[in-house]
């Protein structure tokens, strides 16, 4: 869902990676979202990240 939401507010998926040990699981997404307004290429903000145990 929160993906989703993103990409109606203009974010592309342009990487995506995920894992897991025992029951835990992750997943990493790389965004990117160009900016109309100012002549600099696209940012790229990373949104979370969360530590492995």
């Amino acid at each position: 869902q929160v993906l989703e939401r993103l990409q109606q507010r203009g974010f592309e998926i342009v990487g995506s990676c995920g894992g897991g040990v025992d029951s835990s699981q992750f997943s990493e997404y790389v965004l990117r979202r160009e900016l109309r307004r100012t002549p600099r290429g696209p940012s790229v903000i990373r949104i979370k990240q969360e530590p492995l145990d």
